[in-house]
């Protein structure tokens, strides 16, 4: 299905069609597996009301909730970044890039630490979608670069402009694979629509963005 067009369209382009497809299939998923994990958590729920506290049957259905648990925040958290774009406003940098980042820590594997740091508590404004996605296409490619493992540094800034480094760094003799260029180009795209800019950089990449004159309610 996909050879024929690829023929017509650049790698790039073709990444960018493939994940806009998988993107709209994966919507409906998420849908299935909220109702998936809070009909599993519920029923553990009700069963671990008959069974004695610390017998065998209750550890083994608290890690079933638990996980239940889990996929749910996973869900929801991705639920969260496939929504429609709501209105523009003034946006906490930290807030956001801190959801960004936790969708990441779930999603991405324990191969990588994720550190983040943020200096006050500065605003941007534009839609919290597109500073969440900007966010996360980031740190996706920062992830995907250090297969042996490593860390990720997320930093937010204001100041003037505000700033947001992601900055990946190998461990030990890891390797240190080339940041990838579709994530770089969402991220770009959605940079500009915030009326901001990505610079790649040897240590990672740095997004400015225009401070927002009004204060978060």
């Amino acid at each position: 299905m996909w050879g024929h067009q690829d023929q017509h369209l650049d790698p790039l382009r073709a990444d960018v069609s493939r994940a806009l497809v998988l993107g709209r299939l994966a919507r409906g998923l998420l849908h299935e597996l909220a109702n998936g994990s809070a009909a599993i958590s519920g029923l553990a729920e009700l069963s671990l009301e008959g069974l004695a506290p610390g017998s065998r049957d209750h550890q083994h259905l608290l890690l079933i909730r638990d996980a239940a648990g889990a996929e749910a925040e996973l869900v929801a958290a991705f639920r969260s970044l496939s929504r429609s774009g709501s209105a523009p406003g003034p946006l906490s940098v930290r807030d956001h890039a801190a959801r960004a980042a936790a969708v990441v820590r779930l999603s991405a594997g324990r191969h990588v630490a994720l550190e983040e740091a943020y200096e006050g508590d500065p605003t941007v404004s534009g839609d919290p979608v597109r500073l969440e996605s900007l966010v996360v296409h980031l740190l996706l490619d920062a992830y995907e670069s250090l297969p042996d493992g490593g860390v990720v540094r997320l930093r937010a800034a204001g100041g003037g402009d505000v700033t947001i480094a992601v900055e990946p760094e190998a461990v030990g003799e890891g390797r240190a694979l080339p940041r990838g260029e579709l994530g770089l180009a969402a991220a770009r795209s959605l940079a500009e629509s915030l009326g901001g800019t990505v610079e790649r950089r040897p240590a990672g990449e740095l997004v400015r963005l225009p401070s927002s004159p009004v204060a978060r309610p």
